[in-house]
């Protein structure tokens, strides 16, 4: 009996220790794998956000340039052609503003909702300026009419919503990226 009173003085104490050793040593892996998560999820954010970056340069620079090729002066530059009637230039008009617009969607990724809103109520108000010039025109008015009509327009006292939404992006930049 004095022996196993001596085995199990030697044997529990080891026992303790081994159980003991056993829970701090799992308790240390998994501190250390959530570690590793965490450090593997910073490294992701941080290749994301390296990638995401000239993206976003990118993205800005375009819409600055869809919106400086959509004010009315702009448009009408590329698109008005000598000999154009009233109802050819308006129809040209609203078809180059609304692939400019179309062909530069996929920006709204990178700015933010209240940019990319500023930028469609842009659009929306050069339409309804543009229709609003043709709506004033007899039917046989010319592009010139309609040009002048539309200049008239753009050039009433207040912000146009084209110079709104440029503001609004390059706010938008400089909060990001200065």
């Amino acid at each position: 009996m004095n022996t196993f009173a001596e085995i199990l003085k030697i044997t529990l104490p080891m026992l303790v220790v081994a159980i003991l050793a056993y829970f701090l040593i799992r308790q240390f892996l998994e501190k250390e794998e959530k570690r590793k998560v965490l450090f593997n999820q910073q490294q992701l954010k941080l290749e994301i956000q390296k990638t995401m970056l000239p993206l976003r340069l990118q993205a800005y620079e375009r819409l600055v340039l869809l919106l400086e090729r959509i004010s009315p002066a702009n448009l009408m530059i590329r698109v008005n052609r000598t000999g154009m009637t009233a109802g050819q230039l308006h129809s040209a008009l609203t078809q180059a503003l609304r692939d400019e617009f179309d062909h530069n969607l996929s920006q709204q990724v990178y700015v933010s909702g209240k940019a990319w809103e500023s930028l469609r109520s842009a659009r929306e108000e050069l339409l309804r300026m543009i229709n609003s010039a043709a709506s004033k025109l007899s039917a046989e008015a010319t592009g010139a009419d309609l040009a002048a009509e539309i200049f008239t327009l753009d050039l009433q006292p207040g912000k146009q919503a084209y110079q709104i939404a440029l503001d609004q992006l390059k706010e938008e930049f400089r909060e990001y990226f200065s």
